[in-house]
């Protein structure tokens, strides 16, 4: 596992080359930039940092923190949401399986990571699926919603195309 005392622990989400150890949801957030969608300021937590987390907790946290209060702005709310390892592929989403929190202000990120972190572990995911093994984390600028939703074009159990 590489040291977190000398690497990133927070990479910026840019239109460029695809990042590594970060899981679907940041690699999909990354080609939105591609196609010149606007997308919210975004950055990655790799997968590796949360390996480093579970060997050294209070160590990695102190780390992670440092990086966040030096890279992210500091006058915004962020919503921090879950980028693990199979996460919103073809054939499984995992969609409201794992832990997002909305309007996080910086001093607190690091709470909201460790909750995404922890709902890979949650027993409603026995069940659902064969489990992602490792867990990224996607920080975002919070967007104020005036609505939102979820649209399925095909029925998320059998597969069917929907009318």
């Amino acid at each position: 596992m590489p040291d977190p005392r000398r690497m990133d622990l927070v990479l910026p989400v840019t239109s460029g080359p695809p990042l590594d150890q970060v899981g679907n949801k940041v690699l999909k957030t990354q080609l939105l930039m591609r196609f010149g969608l606007r997308v919210p300021m975004s950055w990655a937590v790799p997968f590796w940092v949360m390996d480093a987390y579970l060997e050294n907790r209070e160590g990695t946290l102190d780390l992670l923190e440092k990086e966040m209060m030096r890279v992210l702005p500091q006058d915004r709310l962020f919503a921090v949401r879950s980028s693990a390892e199979g996460e919103d592929e073809s054939v499984r989403s995992f969609a409201g399986q794992f832990v997002s929190v909305l309007n996080v202000p910086l001093d607190q990120l690091i709470t909201a990571v460790e909750k995404v972190w922890r709902s890979l572990n949650e027993r409603k995911l026995k069940g659902y699926s064969a489990g992602p093994g490792r867990m990224g984390v996607l920080i975002q600028v919070m967007v104020p919603p005036s609505i939102s939703g979820v649209s399925f074009s095909c029925d998320p159990l059998s597969g069917r195309r929907l009318p």
